[in-house]
């Protein structure tokens, strides 16, 4: 499977080094469900885990391990406001394996547990529909 990553990337040129920031991002976000190990997938390609990191880090302003989390927590937002997924569902999808710690993580990142946000995501929308129901009853002779 990590063979499959190397293809296309460049240990060497800055636009290239970009590249290899960028073919990353897009393993991680096309495989956010599974579990990563970053610093496997740099070896792979031939290029020290510890300068990439570097790399990554003045490109995005965070690690890639960082970079991950805060994909996933944002596919989780998502998840949240938009699907009825249960919590437990939306946790492994974005790649976590304990609900606990998903619950905990998401609680330290945002204030609110996962169930939480979604009820304050949701509440808006909810009070803009009764106020459109409401205002339309009241339009009608």
């Amino acid at each position: 499977m990590i063979d499959n990553l190397v293809a296309g990337v460049s240990t060497s040129g800055s636009p290239q080094r970009q590249n290899n920031v960028d073919r990353l991002i897009e393993i991680m976000k096309s495989r956010l469900g599974e579990e990563l190990l970053v610093h496997e997938i740099i070896r792979s390609w031939g290029l020290n885990a510890g300068y990439f990191s570097r790399l990554f880090r003045r490109t995005t302003g965070m690690t890639p391990k960082q970079y991950l989390t805060h994909l996933r927590f944002e596919e989780a937002k998502r998840l949240l406001e938009a699907s009825d997924l249960l919590i437990l569902d939306v946790c492994t999808t974005v790649g976590f394996s304990s609900p606990g710690t998903f619950s905990d993580r998401f609680r330290k990142c945002f204030g609110a547990s996962p169930t939480e946000y979604r009820q304050k995501s949701r509440r808006p929308k909810a009070v803009v529909a009764q106020v459109a129901s409401t205002v339309q009853s009241q339009e009608r002779p």
